[in-house]
């Protein structure tokens, strides 16, 4: 009963504490960056795409999902240790 209309706003919630937890951690890969514009990516995507009344809804939602994926694949990329980074101490 509550969980449908809180979904929305706790994920919206869950995606700012996910930005600023990113811009704000101490990063041990070279791309500092991705982290953060995955979340933003995935934040505009979930505040302005999702249900837009200015795209048709086929638009909308294939426009959704595209950047879904999008965005996970930039988050894994700026989560992702490599090999090279893994052998550097961190300081």
């Amino acid at each position: 009963m509550f969980a449908r209309p809180l979904l929305a706003p706790f994920f919206i919630l869950a995606l700012v504490i996910a930005f600023i937890a990113a811009t704000a951690r101490p990063f041990s890969s070279q791309q500092k960056w991705l982290v953060p514009i995955g979340v933003a990516i995935m934040l505009a995507n979930a505040l302005f795409i999702r249900r837009a009344a200015w795209l048709d809804e086929a638009v909308s939602w294939h426009l959704y999902h595209v950047l879904v994926a999008l965005a996970l694949a930039v988050l894994a990329k700026g989560m992702i240790v490599t090999e090279r980074n893994m052998r550097e101490p961190l300081a």
